[in-house]
């Protein structure tokens, strides 16, 4: 491939990279404090670890720093409704002004020496279930930061949180690049990474997902790899440590831990030769990979009878099989799919914010199409017999199959000790980078080359417009009062254009570490990043403008 080539390609992956940055960056000043799902406890359990060098227990109180920034903040509904004491965003808006700002002025004044308050509000360390490696990555920071004002202190750990997930837009690419065999396709699927909404929601907060997602991603892209080129024993132990450091950040990467041994079988039916080194190589692998999570999920089998230790399961261990498979009987199940799609798609943070029901249909026929296109090119692998082309599909196809059996198995946790049919779509992110590989390749077995390019860059701006909708319609408006939920509980429309209020940054920098200014000046790059997305996007979409590059010139192809 040319050397210009080459340069425009890696340019068109930084430009996505730095606009997801830009973006990602205005999605964390823009988002209240503690609207991010469970935020307040993931940072309550980072403090912990920083403050006292240990692991915290689900047992522990959350500090009187965090305790009382509860009390004085808005919070979420779902927040707000099992913390007594504490006000939601509808209830603060209402507020008299001088009564926001003395909470406001207070929130800034806590730090972590904050004494217990006189009516202390009983919350506990219940993300204490998640594994540590997040935790243990950003105590640092934040110990460097704990002199700041907490809103600082929570925007630094937001930042970095969305930065470790931006990468995951370099190991799409790199995935696609592996499984599509086109250089257009694969720089569109690092375009729609920066585009969508739903993520930028997941990854813009303090939490354990981000880490998860990008290692997640690696796991993926490495599994690949493997599979073209028979490790040595050393790449098979380095498999299994980052399989273990994966488990280590969040519990539901063990789902894809299946990729270990289905790595094996698809080195074994093209090199049946070597599979004396195939079984060792495994076998290194697998206890690498134990001997670094093993400890933690050992312990969590032993105190609770689970491997996760997350509490709906714990709850749920004590009841008999018969009693599970009953549930999974009882339970609404087409519910389950269609909260499980909506919440994957888009949803509005902690706060439960959602679009109209045909937004969502949109995006779930792009999927349905994408899954059409996934079966016809099944039918060419059979038809082929083509290991090298099988192994491209069932990689990524393994990793999103069992995620989503992960969430049908939580969605049955959450019934048997809730007696609701739900599904999470939300964690489904966790796997974005092999979704959104999965419908190139689908939308690639559909259409010829040029129509294949512009329908990819039509998704790229279909989740761009739903971003600009969301942020402008839903999320500003309502983190800054200017709509609120009725006495149903519907949320009422935004008709006016978001800068027909003046006050509208000045609202939202509320408990923020920027004033008004700054905070439009964000918006401002946001917007520009949000629309040189919709350039880009038609730019690799357009003929010759990114080399394609052939399957029979691929360098894989000496493999």
């Amino acid at each position: 491939m040319p050397s210009h080539m080459i340069t425009r390609h890696r340019a068109a992956v930084i430009a996505a990279w730095l606009a997801f940055l830009v973006r990602g960056a205005f999605y964390c000043v823009e988002q209240p404090l503690w609207e991010g799902y469970d935020e307040w406890a993931h940072f309550a359990y980072i403090q912990h670890v920083a403050e006292h060098g240990s692991l915290p227990s689900r047992q522990d109180a959350v500090s009187p720093f965090v305790a009382r920034s509860l009390q004085l903040a808005p919070l979420p509904r779902s927040a707000a409704e099992v913390l007594p004491g504490t006000i939601t965003h509808d209830l603060f808006w209402q507020l008299p002004e001088d009564e926001r700002a003395r909470r406001q002025e207070e929130l800034l004044r806590l730090s972590p020496a904050t004494p217990p308050a006189r009516e202390q509000l009983n919350a506990k360390q219940y993300e204490a279930q998640q594994p540590p490696l997040y935790y243990l990555l950003l105590a640092p920071v934040y110990m460097l930061a704990r002199t700041l004002p907490l809103p600082a202190q929570v925007l630094l750990l937001r930042l970095l949180s969305m930065a470790i997930a931006s990468c995951v837009v370099f190991l799409m690419y790199s995935i696609a690049d592996h499984v599509l065999h086109r250089q257009d396709l694969a720089i569109l699927t690092a375009i729609l990474a920066a585009c969508l909404p739903g993520l930028y929601i997941g990854v813009c907060r303090i939490g354990n997902d981000p880490l998860a997602i990008v290692l997640i991603a690696a796991m993926v892209l490495v599994s690949i790899r493997t599979c073209y080129r028979p490790p040595g024993a050393f790449q098979w132990i380095g498999m299994g440590l980052l399989f273990g450091a994966t488990a280590l950040a969040k519990a539901y990467a063990l789902a894809v831990w299946t990729l270990l041994p289905l790595v094996a079988v698809l080195l074994l039916a093209r090199h049946p030769e070597r599979w004396k080194r195939t079984a060792l190589g495994f076998g290194l692998a697998s206890i690498a990979a134990i001997a670094v999570a093993g400890f933690w999920y050992g312990q969590n089998l032993i105190n609770t009878g689970t491997l996760s230790g997350e509490q709906l399961h714990v709850a749920a261990a004590r009841l008999t099989l018969a009693e599970k498979l009953a549930a999974l009987f009882a339970m609404d199940w087409r519910r389950v799919v269609d909260s499980a799609a909506f919440s994957h798609i888009w949803v509005g943070g902690w706060s439960f914010l959602v679009v109209r029901s045909w937004m969502y249909r949109v995006f779930e026929l792009i999927a349905l199409l994408g899954a059409a296109g996934l079966a016809v090119h099944a039918v060419r692998i059979f038809r082929h017999s083509s290991w090298k082309h099988a192994q491209d599909l069932l990689i990524p196809l393994a990793a999103a199959i069992m995620m989503y059996a992960a969430l049908a198995y939580h969605s049955l946790m959450i019934f048997l000790e809730k007696s609701i049919s739900m599904g999470a779509g939300w964690y489904l992110y966790s796997v974005i980078a092999a979704e959104v590989v999965l419908l190139a390749l689908g939308i690639r077995a559909l259409l010829p080359a040029n129509a294949s390019r512009w329908a990819l860059a039509a998704v790229c701006w279909l989740a761009a417009a739903l971003d600009l909708y969301t942020m402008h319609f839903l999320l500003m408006p309502y983190h800054s009062g200017l709509i609120r939920h009725d006495a149903s509980g519907s949320l009422a429309s935004f008709k006016l254009p978001v800068l027909k209020s003046a006050s509208l940054f000045e609202r939202i920098s509320l408990n923020k570490p920027l004033d008004a200014g700054p905070i439009a000046a964000l918006w401002l790059a946001y917007l520009c990043a949000t629309i040189g997305l919709f350039v880009l996007a038609a730019l690799a979409a357009r003929a010759g403008w990114f080399e394609t590059r052939q399957n029979g010139k691929s360098r894989r192809a000496a493999v």
